[in-house]
């Protein structure tokens, strides 16, 4: 449940550090029951400023075509459309001179999807962000540190406090990982109707101030940046040790002729399956070699049991990562 004043903070700090204004034209693909996309309309209405709705996320000549018609200045953006953009750019050519902002959040961008966006609106500031649920916005990287900070989750906006701490709630240095903590007035009133979970994820400091108990695992380095280390439940026990699963999806989209990587255990009768799955770039043709590298990244007792390759994961409607249908996929193929 979020309060009126809720939104309102996050509108405030978003169109703060975008430095949005009532002259943008904002063009979003996103659909409106997804936060991201329903943010895009608060804020152009907020501020004034002009929305384009465009419905074909899958079709980025259209999205291509709308951003060059209404002079948009700002692409809310997602990894998929960053690739989509990426495979439609090697055979036409378009206008992309009036936009001055590309915005990522719900996947975190990878470096070959930083490129990627690079290569194609080399002008424009890409803010990469990341958010939850329970607040909205959390933070975001500077587009001037970017390079620098690429695998950061960034600073927190304005309005906001970040922090980890230790099962305690004692916070912890630089360096040190532990929970994820924030606080400011976009954290949620609770929970609809569960106020058991809400008491879980909300709790009072000593201070009397709200603060989200995110169940997010981080990292601060000395600079204030935050790195996320995955989630409680991103740890499984696979083959009698402990296997995260972020880490190694991290490791593995570094890999050069790979977009993005799945991992998920696939529990058969009487035993459980690693399965990896790549998202490999159209150019890649040479799945030995990758193979070859992505075994070299896991322990002898821990390598994955099937590798799928594809160039296109599967999506959901707000372009985020359909990981149910990519399973089943990888399922089906290789078993």
């Amino acid at each position: 449940m979020l309060s009126n004043r809720n939104v309102l903070a996050a509108i405030d700090s978003i169109s703060s550090y975008l430095n949005l204004n009532a002259n943008d034209i904002i063009l979003s693909v996103l659909p409106l029951h997804f936060d991201y996309g329903l943010y895009q309309m608060l804020l152009a209405f907020n501020l004034g400023a002009t929305l384009v709705l465009e419905k074909n996320l899958l079709f980025p000549n259209v999205v291509a075509h709308h951003i060059s018609k209404y002079k948009a200045t700002v692409l809310p953006c997602v990894p998929l459309m960053a690739q989509l953009f990426h495979l439609s750019a090697q055979r036409y050519q378009f206008d992309f001179s009036s936009l001055r902002i590309v915005t990522n959040t719900g996947e975190h961008l990878s470096l070959a999807h930083i490129q990627k966006i690079k290569n194609i609106f080399p002008s424009v500031e890409i803010f990469s962000m990341y958010g939850l649920t329970e607040c909205k916005r959390c933070s975001y990287v500077p587009p001037h540190m970017l390079d620098k900070k690429y695998e950061s989750i960034g600073i927190p906006m304005s309005n906001l406090e970040m922090w980890i701490q230790d099962e305690n709630g004692n916070r912890l240095p630089a360096n040190q990982e532990g929970n994820l903590v924030i606080a400011g007035p976009t954290i949620m009133m609770g929970y609809w109707k569960n106020p058991a979970e809400t008491e879980k994820k909300i709790q009072t400091d000593i201070f009397g101030k709200r603060i989200l108990i995110s169940g997010d695992r981080a990292t601060m380095d000395e600079d204030g940046y935050f790195y996320f280390k995955g989630r409680n439940d991103f740890l499984v026990k696979y083959k009698g040790a402990k296997l995260n699963y972020f880490e190694y999806v991290k490791k593995l989209s570094a890999i050069s002729g790979i977009d993005r990587s799945y991992i998920f255990l696939n529990q058969t009768h009487d035993d459980q399956e690693l399965i990896v799955c790549v998202e490999m770039n159209v150019s890649n043709k040479n799945k030995d070699a990758l193979k070859t590298n992505i075994f070299s990244h896991f322990p002898s007792t821990q390598k994955p049991c099937h590798i799928y390759f594809t160039h296109q994961f599967p999506s959901l409607s707000n372009g985020k990562l359909d990981k149910h249908q990519l399973e089943k996929k990888a399922i089906t193929v290789c078993i």
